[in-house]
């Protein structure tokens, strides 16, 4: 039985001041079994050195959730809990007409016999000129996400709970804080997708 260390919670809440009831919040709705995604090694186009792409794919985002464990060799075990579901498609016309690309919910499947999988947090793929919009022009709750990484013009802002979503202190919810204080807000947790 492999043992987890977990970090104790002190800023799960400073870390996620999102997740309000704002008119951008991404409202989630079950996937197509073709974007639900489990961890998955998706073959580079590359010839001469095949190179695995290894995580959960975050499509529409054009990037992997893919945070290595602290021998930076392997994904963690939890990793085959994840899956994405995307935002219904009303969620993405409004996203859209802010200038949002594209959301994405990766949710967590409990451990056997605990609750239906719940919502560890969003992945948004914007400008980073619409995101800056929304931060000189916030007159009510965040709308948007915290910036976790910029590439190519674009931004990926993380929105996380305000609130445990399982028992505190339970493996779900150690598990749920590991992801999130260790992996979610990482920056070298992402990597772009190879076309």
């Amino acid at each position: 039985m492999k043992t987890v260390y977990v970090l104790p919670i002190a800023l799960v809440a400073a870390l996620v001041s999102s997740c309000s009831s704002g008119g951008n919040t991404p409202v989630a709705s079950p996937s197509t079994p073709g974007t639900s995604v489990s961890p998955s090694i998706i073959p580079s186009p590359s010839m001469s050195s095949p190179v695995a792409q290894q995580g959960l794919d975050l499509d529409p985002v054009p990037f992997f959730f893919a945070p290595l464990d602290a021998t930076g060799q392997n994904l963690p075990d939890w990793m085959s809990q994840l899956s994405t579901v995307q935002t219904t498609a009303d969620a993405a016309a409004y996203n859209a007409s802010v200038g949002i690309l594209a959301v994405v919910s990766v949710y967590y499947t409990p451990l056997p016999g605990g609750p239906d999988p719940q919502p560890v947090f969003s992945v948004q793929y914007m400008p980073e000129a619409v995101y800056t919009d929304f931060q000189n022009n916030m007159n009510g709750p965040q709308e948007v996400g915290n910036q976790v990484i910029s590439s190519d013009g674009n931004i990926i802002a993380i929105f996380g709970p305000q609130d445990y979503l399982f028992e505190p202190g339970s493996i779900d919810q150690q598990i749920v804080d590991e992801i999130l204080q260790l992996a979610a807000y990482n920056p070298q947790s992402y990597q772009p997708t190879i076309n």
